[in-house]
């Protein structure tokens, strides 16, 4: 049971590599928040946006995974860049627009809840990352990686 075990932790490297860098970041996400809200507030582990990016960290230590597993000139790790590559730009580009997008309409509705002329909620704004929040959840994909490759890997 046990080489079964060791065998799936090998076989799917990379996958676990990138699932368990996209959890240790959200839980680095809750122990921050809390301490910047001065609460514990475990719904940021479910949450999207805020310090570092959890999906640049998931897709940086899958291609990482993958890279220390395939090769760094295989076939896969080319897709995988590609894909990281969408990913890190969704994140600090279209879904940060999106984000800023929802802060501004909220300060609408605001003026209008102030004049009673709106009922509704306000949007969600925290849904995309600065570029430090993806550099850093880069780097901590990288190194999340690197560390369980060497760790239990070789």
């Amino acid at each position: 049971m046990l080489t079964s075990i060791v065998d799936l932790f090998r076989d799917l490297f990379p996958l676990w590599a990138g699932l368990i860098s996209l959890g240790l970041v959200q839980v680095l996400k809750v122990i921050f928040m809390s301490i910047a809200q001065k609460k514990l507030g475990l719904h940021y582990f479910f949450s999207t946006g805020g310090m570092p990016s959890s999906h640049s960290a998931m897709v940086t230590g899958l291609t990482a995974g993958l890279g220390l597993t395939s090769g760094w000139m295989s076939p896969e790790i080319c897709v995988s860049a590609i894909f990281s590559f969408v990913v890190l730009y969704d994140a600090a580009g279209i879904r940060r627009a999106a984000g800023n997008h929802a802060a501004m309409l909220n300060r609408l509705i605001d003026n209008h809840i102030n004049q009673k002329e709106f009922e509704g909620e306000k949007l969600r704004e925290l849904l995309g990352h600065t570029r430090n929040e993806v550099f850093v959840g880069v780097g901590f994909g990288i190194f999340i990686a690197f560390l369980l490759y060497y760790l239990f890997y070789i």
